[in-house]
């Protein structure tokens, strides 16, 4: 993801601040939104693929809430969107794996 955000950013002559500008998500509410449950101590197989689907729902979600802050490029959101699709990709294989155990 990072590679791809500078990709895109290679091409702006943005600094830090008007980064941070543009892009004004604290770093508290990201910790929130992508939040998952803490691993057991010798965590069971099942629990294990719970908080990894848990984990590409939340990722998934903030990715969505991104594609929606007014002032990014269509490149950004763009790339916003085709990690929520690989995130939905995650979601059903793990929920797959679920089902058979």
């Amino acid at each position: 993801m990072y590679k791809r955000f500078n990709r895109i950013l290679e091409h702006k002559n943005l600094n830090r601040e008007e980064l941070d500008t543009r892009i004004s998500l604290s770093r508290r509410d990201h910790d929130k939104l992508v939040e998952t449950w803490e691993i057991a101590e010798n965590p069971t197989p099942c629990s294990i693929l719970e908080t990894a689907y848990e984990r590409e729902i939340n990722t998934g979600n903030f990715y969505r809430t991104l594609t929606v802050i007014t002032n990014l490029s269509d490149d950004v959101i763009q790339t916003f969107s085709d990690l929520m699709d690989q995130d939905q990709g995650h979601v059903n294989r793990i929920s797959n794996l679920m089902k058979k155990l």
